[in-house]
């Protein structure tokens, strides 16, 4: 049976909507905000899958901390951590080796002998090194702090769309959880789905939780008398089968799981992936956003052009240089921008307080004036650039709208940044314009 988007109930555990953090803000936010018209009133979460969310949205939220946190420290969970630690402790290493290998071979009297001369000069270039690399370091670790900055100041996009945009079903009563939890328990003891691979991580009621929303499902389906969606990011056994070339995906549910519901609510069960949801919503609806984000099979065949350049506002008298270093992602409609790095350089012996970024698409006019055409949000900087230095702002993501008409060969990317002097009250607003004919190269 086709998939029904247009009439069908849609209804989020707890996985999938804890797992929206992890999607890029801007290409999330305009699919969510489509869906807001598209399925209104027809977006659920059971209550006991909004109790989990609740409990565990703020980890997701600023999950990220963590993972910055583990570029500088080890996390004995992870490989991928410590980069900081590990490169300080490699130049003690050198260090120490060093000095073991003067003790080995100072002794001239019998072999191996080398003289002090050159080990010497080896321990010196280590000294020098050594000192280049902490003044980086110390770079990288601004760099480091500044990005958890941002994410502290983060605003919860997710939840307040939850809390406008979908409904909860009905809560069950204590007596009701009992009853549903002893039926779990013999229902485990048969490996009869869904939950029973839970038992040994959770403890209380929390160990039928699965079970417990799996029953308010079936109820917000058979009360409404609509098709059903669950949308849900658990993979594991007691829930569904997963593709056998893909194992992100859902194949299709268990069956135990399709016979109860066809018979509780009269239509066949549809079960998906937050990210297949997401990407077959995008395709359905034609929104024509980033769709090859949520494209749970990685398979892209959208048009990527990267560009690495630089570019001098001294011109400007405002005396600030910008540095933009990332990726341009182009679609039908829109273009998302990927800076991996953008260096703003003071050149000034004054202060400045960088306020804004915005990404835009900008043309010549007959007169030679620049015009632009359309402009992305504005990216609040909110960060203070003293007099010669530096400062970098790391992993940002720019939206813009494609102009009608849009050909490549008149118009331009144009990065603007709004900036206001210490002590002064003007603000200017510094370009840096970059043509398509270099981007595509």
């Amino acid at each position: 049976m086709a998939l029904d988007l247009k009439s069908s109930i849609v209804v989020f555990d707890t996985s999938s909507l804890l797992n929206l953090y992890l999607y890029n803000d801007v290409s999330i936010q305009a699919i969510l905000n489509k869906m807001s018209v598209d399925f209104k009133d027809r977006l659920y979460t059971t209550d006991f899958s909004h109790i989990e969310f609740l409990r565990n949205y703020k980890d997701k939220l600023f999950n990220p901390l963590a993972l910055y946190d583990q570029l500088v420290t080890k996390n004995k969970d992870s490989n991928d951590s410590g980069y900081i630690n590990k490169i300080q402790e490699g130049i003690v290493a050198m260090e120490k080796a060093v000095e073991k290998l003067h003790d080995y071979t100072k002794n001239s009297e019998k072999h191996p002998f080398l003289t002090g001369a050159n080990i010497g000069a080896l321990s010196n270039a280590i000294k020098v090194a050594k000192t280049q690399i902490d003044l980086e370091i110390a770079k990288v670790t601004t760099q480091i702090n500044d990005q958890k900055k941002l994410i502290s100041a983060r605003k919860d996009y997710i939840k307040d769309w939850i809390d406008q945009n979908i409904k909860l079903g009905r809560k069950f009563s204590f007596s009701e959880l009992q009853r549903i939890s002893q039926d779990a328990h013999q229902m485990f003891l048969m490996e009869f789905p869904p939950g029973y691979k839970d038992q040994k991580d959770k403890v209380g009621i929390r160990k039928y939780a699965d079970y417990i929303i799996w029953k308010q499902f079936l109820e917000i389906i058979a009360t409404n008398k609509k098709p059903g969606i669950l949308v849900i990011d658990d993979l594991k056994e007691d829930w569904c089968y997963k593709k056998p070339n893909d194992s992100r995906q859902i194949d299709y549910p268990r069956e135990e799981l399709s016979y109860e519901f066809s018979e509780a609510t009269g239509f066949e069960l549809e079960m998906l992936t937050m990210s297949q949801f997401l990407f077959e919503v995008d395709r359905h609806f034609q929104y024509k956003t980033n769709a090859e984000l949520f494209k749970p099979d990685k398979i892209s065949n959208k048009e990527i052009s990267t560009i690495n350049f630089k570019a001098d506002n001294a011109r400007l008298d405002f005396g600030i240089t910008h540095r933009y270093e990332g990726r341009f992602d182009v679609f039908k409609d829109n273009i998302i921008c990927k800076l991996n790095q953008v260096k703003f350089i003071n050149n000034k012996d004054i202060q400045f307080k960088l306020i804004s970024l915005i990404l835009g698409i900008g043309y010549k006019q007959d007169d030679g004036r620049w015009n632009i055409a359309q402009r992305s949000e504005r990216l609040n900087l909110n960060m203070d650039l003293v007099p010669n230095g530096e400062v970098d702002v790391i992993n940002v993501d720019l939206e813009v709208s494609i102009p009608e008409a849009f050909q490549t060969q008149q118009y331009w990317i144009v990065f603007e940044l709004e900036s206001q002097p210490i002590d002064q009250p003007y603000r200017g607003i510094g370009t840096t314009y970059t043509h398509w004919d270099g981007i595509r190269k």
